[in-house]
């Protein structure tokens, strides 16, 4: 029985349920009991009555696919070579690719809905197990994150210029952030003020800190103020004041500064995620589903709306993470949960078992997805470790191993760009793919 489907009279209300490490929900989607959709760590739950059980625990199965959404395509993004394609490739400074610069806070927005899910029975309570667990997750992808930047260990000066920050410690501040301002801020009624901090005093502290150290704080070395350039902006001054030579060249796109505002990003999802556990009760309705779905929609016209009334005063920029492009990014993440949760949760089109054929293809095409996002940050760990094995290694003629494979398969018979996106497809399906449908196929999940 799923929470979409009306509740039957004679059964107990099926109650969400949550694995080990707090990272994922069971809330909607398909029975334990469907080889295709099973997940460890998770079982039925004993109802009031010592002689009958709960149906088997259901799973949100959009936030596992959005999940391999955004890793899928930050590995298709990384994995390019030279003269990347142009539809995906980063903004130089200013402006919005929809696919490069969309895939991480994609990310971190799913992560924000996971944790709504993920720590709800833990709020006003934190206790020790708990406490613990985030405190060791957060340490775990942030060192996973600085061994990343060194690896595979072959820079003579490696001390000296090892990379402090970068894409898992982000998201391991996001989500320490995050859990943190979810688990203390509680659910009891009369808690006005948790309430109101959550959702209005701490986004707006972290849009006036990020406001005041961008355009208030003064730049000795370029005798300037507010500059948004990459060479006089305060971030490109505090990461060379903090880190100094262990950062990523002159300006750090996972900088400090910037973290600010990609905090909101997860923010934005955790509200998302608390809006749909409000209405668990009435899910099972399709009217209130189209609700859903509706002020979704509703709400991301809005985000996107005000990014673009404010573009001219802050403009829109991934390397900044500028509350506009938080606004925007976070828009577009909504529209794709809402197009998640309607394939996945309500129309189950990623059931294997439907009678027509055509559904059974787009069946596979969106398990690709799920299959993705359940083990999504051991794959984007892997597509890491491979790729920066494959730019140490020179060939003979001195160049990278990585780009001569790039010249040598796909550049002596491909246009510019194109051979760039058909090598980064070319990883994606031999090493990528089988890798999360095997893990899933035996039922392998790693949580960090």
């Amino acid at each position: 029985m799923s929470l979409l489907s009306p509740p039957a009279s004679r059964q107990p209300p099926i109650q969400p349920i949550y694995d080990s490490t707090g990272s994922t929900s069971t809330l909607l989607g398909y029975s334990s009991t469907d080889r295709s959709w099973n997940f460890p760590d998770t079982k039925s739950v004993s109802s009031s009555s010592p002689t009958t059980t709960s149906p088997p625990a259901q799973r949100l199965l959009s936030l596992d696919a959005l999940r391999g959404v955004a890793v899928l395509f930050m590995i298709i993004v990384n994995y390019q070579g030279y003269n990347p394609y142009p539809a995906l490739q980063h903004v130089d400074w200013f402006g919005f690719h929809l696919i490069a610069d969309q895939v991480f806070p994609l990310f971190l927005f799913v992560a924000g809905v996971a944790i709504a899910f993920a720590y709800k029975n833990v709020r006003r309570k934190p206790k020790y197990p708990t406490m613990f667990k985030i405190a060791r997750r957060f340490v775990l992808l942030f060192a996973i994150g600085l061994l990343l930047n060194a690896f595979p260990f072959t820079d003579s000066d490696l001390l000296q210029t090892w990379r402090i920050m970068g894409v898992l410690q982000r998201a391991a501040i996001c989500y320490v952030v995050t859990t943190a301002l979810y688990i203390t801020c509680g659910t009891k009624a009369d808690a006005v003020w948790p309430r109101r901090y959550l959702y209005f005093i701490y986004p707006a502290t972290i849009f006036i800190l990020w406001m005041s150290l961008t355009f208030a704080v003064y730049n000795p070395a370029c005798q300037t103020r507010g500059d948004l350039s990459e060479t006089c902006c305060t971030e490109t001054m505090f990461d060379s004041a903090l880190f100094g030579s262990h950062s990523l060249g002159i300006f750090d796109p996972e900088g400090t500064i910037s973290t600010l505002p990609s905090l909101l990003t997860s923010w934005s999802g955790l509200l998302i995620g608390m809006h749909l556990n409000r209405r668990k009760p009435e899910l099972h309705r399709p009217l209130v589903q189209y609700k859903l779905i509706a002020h979704w929609q509703l709400l991301a016209a809005g985000l996107a709306s005000i990014a673009g009334m404010f573009n001219s005063f802050i403009p829109i920029g991934k390397p900044l993470w500028t509350p506009t492009f938080t606004l925007l990014t976070s828009s577009v993440s909504i529209v794709l949960f809402a197009i998640g949760f309607y394939l996945y949760d309500i129309k189950r089109l990623a059931d294997h078992t439907h009678p027509n054929v055509a559904y059974r293809a787009l069946s596979y095409l969106l398990y690709v997805f799920l299959a993705c996002g359940r083990n999504s940050t051991v794959i984007y760990i892997l597509s890491e470790l491979v790729l920066n094995l494959f730019w140490a290694v020179n060939v003979p003629s001195g160049i990278p191993l990585y780009q001569a494979m790039q010249t040598i398969m796909f550049s002596s018979w491909l246009p510019q760009g194109l051979d760039s996106l058909v090598l980064s497809l070319f990883w994606v399906v031999l090493m990528i793919l089988p890798v999360a449908t095997l893990m899933d196929y035996r039922r392998i999940y790693i949580k960090l």
